[in-house]
């Protein structure tokens, strides 16, 4: 029976020198993992941080287009309305010219 005992014992010794190796390889394979992940996330937070500065300048450059945009269309708009006036005011003129001319025109056909 001393035999079996000591196969046994054997046995066991073995099987947890087996399952001590199997969990080292399971813990590297873990850490190795747990580093792959880590280096993607790290990969994935940088793209996000500079997409997020793109958004960002592109919200600027929108900004700013929209001012510019706002600046020449009131530029536009101050210039529409001195035309404007300019046509009224030539206007007025050319009725006062035509109403002068209407009374030297009716004393020239009576004479």
């Amino acid at each position: 029976m001393r035999p079996d005992i000591e196969i046994l014992k054997a046995n066991t010794e073995r099987h947890k020198e087996h399952l001590t190796e199997k969990e080292i390889e399971l813990i590297q394979k873990f850490r190795q993992h747990k580093k792959k992940m880590f280096c993607h996330l790290q990969h994935f937070q940088d793209e996000r941080i500079v997409l997020e500065n793109e958004v960002a300048d592109l919200e600027r450059l929108k900004a700013g287009q929209g001012v510019k945009w706002r600046s020449e269309k009131e530029q536009r708009e101050e210039r529409l309305s001195a035309v404007q006036l300019a046509e009224e005011a030539l206007n007025e003129e050319f009725l006062n010219l035509r109403s002068k001319l209407q009374p030297a025109r009716v004393s020239d056909r009576r004479t």
